[in-house]
Formats: C-alpha cells, structure tokens, sequence
C-alpha cells in the first residue's frame, strides 16, 4: 500500500484499496493495521491516524455487518534496534530507505541481547456499543480512534531501560551517583505500582543488579561508570534515553497535563477541563476524561474544598516534579515554536512540512547561543507535535499564518506552565549527589550539535 493517500490525486487508488481492504475483512474477518500510521521517533504514543479504521467502520454504518470490534494491541521493547536511526531523524535528517545491504548488516542482530518484549491485547472495543445509532462522522471516527490509542497507552509496559531514562530526566541529565539511581529507580518502581502501571521489573527487594545489568547490556554505548558514578557520554545519548523515557509520558500523559493545568491556576473541574484543552494538544497528549483522572490516579495528591482542587501542602515533591517533568520538554518545544513565529510573523514558507524544518533550524541556533538550555527541545517530531498543537487549538492555521493576534501572548501562557511552582526551586534536579551543575559533558553547544 502507499504510505500517503492524497484525495486530490488518488481517489481510484482509495477506492480500490478500501474495496480490497473491506472484502478481506468480509471473508476472512481480521486485519492488522497500525493506528499511528508510523514508528514512534520520539518514544511517544503518535495521534491516531483514521484512514483504515475509517475503511473497517465503513461496514458497520453500511449494516454490512452487525458489529466491528478493535483489539488494541500494546508493544513495550526493553530496548528497541533503530535508537541509532532514531537519534539522526529526531534531529531533522531523512529516514534511512531499507535496502538489502541493511538486511544483510542487520544480521548481526542475531547475536545482540535487546531484552524482552511485552505484548498486551487490550480489551475488545465493540463499535455497536460505542457510536450506537450515531450517524457516521469525522468526529464520531476519531472518537473510536482516540479510544483505540488510549487504550494502548494504558497497557503499555514499563521496563528497566524506561525507568532508568526517567531518572536521568529528573536528574536533568547529569551525572549520578549509582546507588542513588539504584534508589531513585526503585521509588519509581514503588510509585508505578500504587498508581497501578503495568511493570516488567523486579516488584520487591533492591533492583540494584537490574539496573547494572540493564546500563551494560543497552546502554553500554550512552553510558559512562566511574568510581560508581553513572554519567551520559554525549548529546546522542541524551536523545536516546529521551525516547525511552518517553514511554513514561506515553503512560502518565494525561495525569502530567491535569497537574500541570492546576498548579497553572485551574481549580474548578470546568477551568481544568478548559486548560487542558489548550495544553494537551500542544504536548501531544489524548487527556480522554478530566473529571476521571481526578478522581483515580491523582487523588492521592489533590485537595478539593467547594469544587475547587488544589495540591497538598505536604507532598514529596519528587512526585510532583516527575509529572511536571514528563511534560516540561515539550512545553519547552512549544514556547520556541510560539517564539518562532512571532518572530517570523508568516514570513516565511507555507507549507506546514517545510514550516517545521524551518523551526528547527531556529531552535538549533537558539540552542548554540545558550537561549534553550536542553537539546531535549529539538528533535523534529515534538516541533510537528507543536505545530499541529497550535493548529487544533486554533491559533495557527494550516498555512502557518498566525490566528491569535498576538502570538507573543501565546508564548507567554506556555510559560505559565513551564514554570509552575511545585515546592522546587527551579532548575534543581529532583536527585541527589550530583557532581555537575553543567547540563550535559560539554559546554561548547556548536561542538555538540
């Protein structure tokens, strides 16, 4: 099939491939499609792609059949094989084209430990139960859709590799002391059990050999120990335990963007409700039910007085600072993007593709002048995420012209979220024992790029 269907210039093309499409499932009653239409460069849960799942509820709103049910199917790798690739098409280069010479190459993965795999069928989703009688629509699509990529969120695995990244997150990515990523990694652990997140890691006792055997086996080459101290060899690696604690994000998502929208300044359920709809598209997170996230995962944090929620006054602000710092990379992306277009004020290209290689190469520049601290920001997929953020909240259109009439004003919100106060001051790391208070190995920020 081809990658992009184009309507203007392929509509025989998709109408041969949803007749193929919907004649298999009619014989034989199951296809397997990928809703996100893509591999994840960034670690993150992608936006549903509608297009063939639009082809299958195509026979439930003809009554073709009676019902369509959706198994989503949840994949966690303790380490996947393309983090090098991943690493080059994160900051803007073109995705290498297969070839039988990297088949041939590829097989020296046969003789590389990547860990486990864990696959989790979610609960069916019966169609019938779901839309009812509802007629068919765009809206009524995506909201299938939207449950399907919830779905897989939800059951997706942490591993070793995804906590240990996450520790070096809160850390600001800076060298540790081992056995202080020995404790941290198990506070996290200890943390994702009482939130109920599904784990592939030692549930009892120290952890202390798994994270040893995890910084050897794979990421042996982003990973520096000397005299017990752990630190990342260079701005490569950064990006490489960026993807993986991005799991984390994929996980915690919606829980980080409700706090975050409630230290803003949100206390009442509709206020919240209201933040996140601006926030949540612009850092790439499906916020699916405000009021049920309150009520589940962060009760245990929140106070509620009248209708109105807040944070207690007693919390380990470890807590807070991870959600805050599962988000905070992203909210960095948006600013600049914000910052970008005022400055560019729809000078330049058009086209939204062109428009994000544009933003990068402004970030990259930001970045060598020291004006964005962490080379987290830069990769191509968050400045997409950004950009198409800015077009569903309405204050961007599609040919990047700015809607809002002010944009500097829209850089200003972000940073409202950006630096909440959560009981930190900023810039600390939420660790301990850190040697360095340089963000990375190496100052020299055009050396690095």
């Amino acid at each position: 099939m081809k990658r992009r269907f184009d309507p203007k210039t392929d509509s025989l093309y998709i109408a041969v491939f949803k007749a193929y499409m919907q004649s298999v499932l009619l014989s034989h009653g199951l296809v397997e499609f990928f809703i996100e239409g893509t591999r994840s460069r960034s670690g993150k849960t992608l936006k549903n792609k509608n297009g063939l799942l639009d082809f299958a509820l195509d026979l439930y709103f003809t009554k073709k059949v009676p019902n369509v049910h959706l198994v989503p199917v949840s994949i966690s790798y303790e380490r996947v094989l393309e983090d090098d690739s991943f690493f080059k098409e994160m900051l803007g280069a073109s995705k290498t084209p297969e070839s039988l010479g990297r088949i041939a190459k590829a097989a020296s993965v046969m003789w590389t430990k990547y860990g486990r795999v864990d696959v989790v069928f979610g609960t069916p989703i019966s169609v019938k139960d779901t839309v009812g009688n509802v007629p068919r629509s765009i809206a009524v699509v995506n909201m299938v859709g939207e449950q399907v990529v919830e779905s897989l969120a939800k059951n997706l695995v942490l591993m070793p590799t995804h906590l240990i990244a996450c520790v070096f997150a809160l850390n600001n990515y800076k060298p540790i002391c081992l056995s202080d990523l020995v404790a941290r990694f198990e506070w996290l652990r200890d943390q994702m059990k009482r939130w109920g997140v599904r784990l592939d890691v030692p549930m009892t006792g120290s952890c202390e050999q798994t994270v040893q055997l995890t910084l050897a086996s794979h990421f042996g080459n982003h990973c520096m120990i000397d005299s017990r101290r752990v630190r990342l060899a260079t701005d490569k690696a950064t990006i490489c335990m960026t993807y993986y604690k991005n799991q984390v994000v994929s996980v915690l998502g919606p829980e980080a963007v409700v706090l975050v929208c409630i230290a803003a300044g949100a206390s009442s359920l509709k206020e919240i409700q209201a933040h996140v709809r601006f926030v949540a598209p612009i850092v790439g997170v499906l916020v699916p039910d405000v009021a049920k996230i309150l009520k589940e995962r962060l009760a245990d944090i929140l106070t509620i007085n009248n209708g109105a929620y807040g944070l207690k006054s007693d919390l380990d602000p470890r807590l807070l600072g991870l959600l805050h710092k599962l988000i905070e990379p992203q909210l960095d992306t948006a600013i600049i993007v914000a910052k970008c277009v005022a400055e560019d004020d729809g000078k330049k290209s058009k086209n939204l593709v062109e428009y994000c290689n544009y933003v990068q190469n402004f970030a990259k520049e930001q970045y060598r002048q020291g004006k964005v601290k962490c080379v987290e920001a830069l990769p191509i997929e968050a400045i997409r995420t950004a950009m198409y953020g800015f077009v569903r909240v309405n204050v961007l259109a599609k040919d990047c012209s700015a809607i809002a009439p002010n944009f500097t004003l829209v850089s200003a919100r972000l940073e409202k979220y950006r630096n909440v106060n959560l009981g930190v001051r900023r810039g600390e790391p939420l660790s301990v024992d850190c040697e360095s208070p340089r963000p990375g190995l190496d100052n020299n920020r055009a050396a690095r790029l």
